[in-house]
């Protein structure tokens, strides 16, 4: 990951395309999710979710899509302290669970989820894509 003077910090060989017009419109949208980390004014991780109503019952639900932290801010307690604010924001708006998906082997985001209160669910799923719709 890269901290240089992007608008987000992104993973190292990522060309992100976010813009501040393309931020405004993501922002715009109560149901959208962002959190900032901050080191003397310079972004140094983010968090992105997003808000959902639950169709089988009257409550909202959350999917935690991404978290970023620059390489030399990791283990640091940033990515801890991020997810605990999601947390805490979305119970303060009412929804009632938070839903977040990684690789099987990815250690550190397992470590991290485990650690802030999330139960791991058996691998039963499979992922599929469609691209390009």
């Amino acid at each position: 990951m890269s901290c240089d003077k992007r608008l987000l910090p992104g993973k190292e060989g990522e060309a992100l395309t976010s813009t501040v017009e393309h931020l405004k419109g993501f922002l715009s949208c109560t149901s959208n999710v962002l959190i900032l980390a901050f080191h003397d004014d310079e972004p140094i991780g983010f968090l992105s979710a997003y808000i959902m109503p639950k169709l089988e019952r009257a409550e909202y639900m959350a999917y935690f899509y991404e978290i970023e932290v620059c390489p030399s801010y990791r283990r640091k307690g940033v990515a801890t302290r991020m997810v605990n604010f999601l947390k805490s924001e979305l119970k303060s708006q009412g929804v009632s669970s938070l839903w977040v998906g990684t690789d099987v082997d990815n250690k550190a985001a397992l470590s991290l989820y485990e650690s802030t209160g999330a139960i791991r669910e058996p691998e039963l799923i499979h992922e599929f894509w469609y691209e390009d719709i």
